[in-house]
């Protein structure tokens, strides 16, 4: 390419290269003030294009980053399911529960629906409500938008369609994923009794009712999904394959007329097997 004829104060002829029909470069004190403004902007980048590269990177490398910080402290969300749902299933693991209410609670405390599922144009919704021991709000989810009481949980963790919440103590009190056809559910509610009640799958592909005073004596808890701490290991989910495995790989399924009502029906310590 043809370079600037211009000289430069120590005499020297410019490095630049030259417009295209032109004798001169990009300067207008090498008589560029003449040519039209895009063909001098053209020749500019074509000169500098990797200062033009470093300025664009050096620009993005902190929009990038502060979207992933944002993500790390998000406290809300929506998960998204890929396939197309016929019927309102929720699965605890292996167990699957197809509600054929038209209202489709499927967990009460003392009447207060507590764990919901709609399908609406071939898309499951799911509604959760989890307290801890005093009552305050944890996690609350309403037709698969979650949000999250960051002073009532010791870490989280989620995807596109997983979220996993952990309490004060360490223990998941909350985990949810949202595969499309079914939703998987496993969770631990504190009762109008005062009494944890703690849905909990096992490998198995059974599942168990746990009850007692708190968490920590429940006999059984709910294995997480997700790796911690999330500020290093965000999104980070290598039990999920494992668990979608469990999930379609069930064969126990039970058909809800009526919700599961925990205020009235757990009041000890124990578990139920679900088979």
């Amino acid at each position: 390419m043809k370079r600037c004829q211009a000289r430069t104060r120590g005499g020297d002829q410019c490095r630049n290269n030259a417009i295209p029909g032109t004798n001169h470069c990009y300067l207008k004190s090498h008589g560029a003030d003449k040519t039209a403004f895009f063909k001098r902007f053209f020749n500019f980048l074509v000169n500098k294009w990797i200062i033009l590269l470093f300025t664009i990177i050096l620009g993005i490398i902190p929009i990038c980053f502060n979207h992933y910080q944002n993500q790390i402290n998000a406290n809300f969300g929506i998960l998204v399911g890929e396939k197309k749902a016929e019927k309102k299933i929720i699965a605890i693991g292996g167990i699957r529960i197809i509600m054929q209410t038209s209202e489709g609670v499927v967990i009460r405390d003392n009447g207060e629906p507590v764990l919901s599922i709609q399908i609406r144009d071939g898309k499951l919704y799911v509604s959760v409500i989890i307290r801890g021991n005093n009552g305050d709000l944890i996690a609350e989810i309403r037709d698969n938008e979650w949000k999250l009481n960051k002073n009532q949980r010791f870490d989280r963790n989620y995807s596109d369609n997983a979220l996993e919440v952990r309490d004060k103590s360490g223990y998941v009190v909350l985990q949810i994923v949202n595969f499309g056809d079914v939703i998987h559910f496993a969770g631990t509610f504190y009762n109008n009794n005062g009494y944890a009640v703690s849905f909990v799958p096992f490998e198995d592909l059974t599942a168990a009712i746990a009850f007692g005073p708190s968490v920590k004596d429940l006999q059984f808890h709910i294995d997480p999904i997700f790796e911690y701490p999330s500020e290093l290991h965000f999104g980070s989910c290598p039990g999920f394959k494992k668990l979608e495995n469990i999930v379609r790989s069930g064969n126990s399924t039970f058909y809800f007329g009526n919700s599961i009502d925990i205020g009235k029906h757990f009041r000890a310590k124990g578990s139920i097997g679900l088979l």
